[in-house]
């Protein structure tokens, strides 16, 4: 190497390692770009070729050599991320839309496998600031679940009314006989967010009538006839859909006017059901059994909390029903009323129901 360049080298060491040291919050975003995908600071021989890093390669997918623009982040939000801080809910939030709006700009809707490699350089370069850790210092999974979830959430937040931008992908149609066919996947999980097709052996006019078949049925029946009315409310599932997803869309007076069984609770997991293909019921049951024993021993370490204990008193594990005791552990400890989540009937409307079976028992029995 020749005397002027080792003389270039040593005046461009000097002046970095100035840089370094005394640094305000106006310039934190110079050691944030120095600093190597690993979170180790770039020596100043290889600066270079880290700000070389930042700019996409060809043939390469964009996101693989993506680099968030941190200079584009407030001043306390770089001064955090130097000091390798957790930052506040409020600042992450902030961070999470300015990371997304920065995306949205190479990709007007990323896959959610694009947002997880994203995710792992961030992770990478700031681990104590973004993974997920557990109570023991260790790293959950990957560290990356809670920032991708945000990430992309925030990405479909921004597409909920762009039609265009809006990633679908196909899934197989569900097998067996008289099974609506399963679209694709959009809307935050929805596979059936507009159906185009009229259910099979239907035309616009027998689903209308079915619709007032509907409102006929309620005004006689009321939510009693909820279980009747779930083949029609299934049937007329498309119609639903138009009216729900009308721009302005309908206010929750006119949604039950137009569709009184929509705000029975059976009609209503029904139509869940066929939005998002999951069954609300199965996925509480599931949860509570996958969920219930950690729930409930993270609950015994909170004994001295208001009510945690009486509810932990009244549970034996031999016995007690585990769903009803998670759920008010849940309702204890988030400090929600009682009649937020158990539903207590008044004795004088269970004394008249059984007057009224009662009455019909032995009316049967005169007329046999």
């Amino acid at each position: 190497m020749s005397k002027t360049r080792k003389t270039l080298c040593w005046s461009k060491k000097k002046t970095l390692k100035n840089t370094c040291v005394q640094y305000s919050a106006e310039n934190c975003w110079l050691l944030l770009k120095m600093k190597s995908p690993l979170g180790s600071t770039c020596s100043p021989s290889s600066h270079s070729s880290c700000t070389e890093s930042f700019a996409p390669h060809l043939g390469r997918p964009w996101h693989v050599d993506f680099r968030v623009n941190w200079e584009r982040m407030p001043s306390s939000l770089q001064k955090c991320l130097v000091n390798q801080a957790r930052p506040l809910p409020v600042d992450r939030k902030n961070i999470v839309q300015a990371v997304v709006d920065q995306i949205l700009e190479q990709d007007p809707n990323p896959s959610r496998a694009t947002c997880h490699t994203i995710v792992r350089g961030i992770i990478s370069e700031f681990p104590k600031c973004f993974a997920d850790i557990g109570k023991t210092g260790d790293i959950i999974g990957d560290g990356c679940q809670s920032l991708l979830q945000q990430i992309k959430t925030r990405v479909e937040y921004k597409n909920r009314n762009n039609t265009l931008a809006r990633r679908r992908r196909e899934r197989r149609a569900s097998s067996g006989a008289g099974t609506m066919t399963r679209g694709p996947v959009d809307q935050y999980g929805c596979v059936r967010w507009a159906p185009t097709d009229l259910p099979s052996g239907e035309t616009e006019t027998t689903l209308d009538e079915m619709k007032m078949r509907l409102h006929r049925m309620f005004s006689e029946d009321g939510f009693d006839g909820a279980e009747r009315a779930e083949p029609l409310m299934e049937k007329t599932y498309i119609l639903q859909r138009r009216y729900l997803n009308q721009v302005p869309a309908p206010t929750i007076d006119r949604v039950i006017e137009e569709w009184p069984f929509l705000s029975s609770r059976r009609c209503l997991y029904s139509h869940f059901k066929l939005l998002t293909d999951v069954s609300i019921i199965s996925k509480l049951r599931e949860a509570i059994h996958s969920k219930g024993s950690t729930i409930v021993k993270f609950c015994q370490g909170l004994s001295r909390y208001p009510g945690i204990a009486e509810v932990l008193a009244n549970y034996d594990v031999e016995v007690s029903d585990k769903a009803m005791c998670v759920l008010q552990l849940l309702r204890t400890y988030f400090k929600e009323p009682q009649d937020a989540i158990v539903l207590e009937p008044e004795v004088s409307f269970v004394l008249q129901t059984l007057i009224q079976l009662l009455v019909k028992s032995f009316l049967l029995m005169y007329i046999q």
